[in-house]
């Protein structure tokens, strides 16, 4: 199974996807536009999709790893998600990024949380992770689905999964 992004070029994520992206792609200083994903190599029976996408630097920083997109029951067929899928294709179901955990203090807007929310490295380049499973059977979760609720439902039915990096600039 492999996994690959046009939005990734020699290592690095491309500035338009993350803090450095043009006003037109931020929605409250956060960006909103969405890498683009191909696959190939899907083992047979595979029925959907899943991706995590996260950011393991910022632990040290935040104190846990920050999730960027979580995306479930992708259809394997066509083999990508176009650029800006998270807001233009409406028949993704996404999860909660880590933006939920400020929404607790009342000052992150719900239409943040449910969709991409890319790369704004604080302190230094940040490597992201994007990790996608392929899946015997669709998952049962609902739109703004946690990270718990998706790793649980995916227990028992991933049959591979493929992971690409990129880091994006300080």
């Amino acid at each position: 199974m492999l996994i690959q992004s046009a939005g990734i070029v020699n290592g690095y994520i491309e500035q338009r996807f993350g803090k450095y992206a043009a006003t037109i792609d931020q929605l409250q200083n956060t960006p909103i536009r969405s890498l683009p994903l191909s696959w190939s190599e899907l083992p047979p029976n595979t029925k959907t999709l899943a991706l995590v996408m996260q950011d393991y630097d910022a632990a040290p920083v935040c104190g846990f790893s920050w999730l960027h997109w979580l995306v479930a029951n992708i259809d394997p067929v066509p083999t990508e998600l176009k650029e800006n899928a998270s807001r233009e294709n409406h028949n993704l179901l996404q999860g909660k990024n880590s933006l939920a955990a400020k929404q607790l203090n009342g000052n992150v807007p719900a239409n943040l949380i449910n969709f991409y929310a890319g790369p704004r490295p604080p302190d230094k380049d940040h490597e992201y992770e994007l990790t996608l499973y392929a899946l015997d059977v669709a998952l049962d979760l609902q739109p703004g689905f946690a990270v718990n609720e998706l790793r649980k439902a995916m227990r028992g039915h991933i049959l591979d999964s493929a992971t690409i990096q990129g880091i994006y600039r300080y």
